[in-house]
């Protein structure tokens, strides 16, 4: 094989691993966890003001997830539903009794939800089921 050819399959390589590393890092920086495990909650509000997709999760401080969807419910109050993407490592902490709040954080006032921890007595939430109507 000619030489020049064999340098060039090389460097296109290289900067296919460099490519894919490069996107690999900017979506664990950015919080979307590719191999990290995630489920699925949801909770309701009668107004999210501030709060949008990919607004932080965090369950007593600590960062677990992010908004991933903000619909209008089908019922007569109009709640909106808000769909959160968790990590799985987290659902062991989030029990029954749990209360999800929409909170200010820093001076500019982002909006974020926090998660309170439950009772151990009680028993986790499962994936896909909602947290009762929080006051927002």
């Amino acid at each position: 094989m000619d030489k020049k050819i064999a340098n060039n399959i090389i460097v296109g390589i290289m900067v296919a691993l460099g490519f894919v590393a490069f996107v690999f890092v900017l979506f664990n920086i950015g919080g979307g966890g590719v191999l990290q495990s995630q489920f699925t909650l949801y909770a309701t509000f009668t107004h999210v003001k501030g709060l949008h997709m990919g607004s932080e999760v965090s369950l007593a401080g600590l960062r677990i997830g992010v908004v991933k969807k903000i619909t209008v419910a089908n019922d007569k109050n109009k709640d909106l539903i808000v769909e959160l993407s968790l990590a799985r490592t987290a659902q062991e902490y989030i029990r029954k009794d749990s209360v999800a709040e929409i909170r200010t954080a820093g001076v500019l006032g982002d909006k974020y939800i926090e998660i309170s921890f439950g009772s151990t007595e009680l028993p986790r939430w499962k994936p896909r089921i909602c947290f009762p109507k929080a006051a927002s």
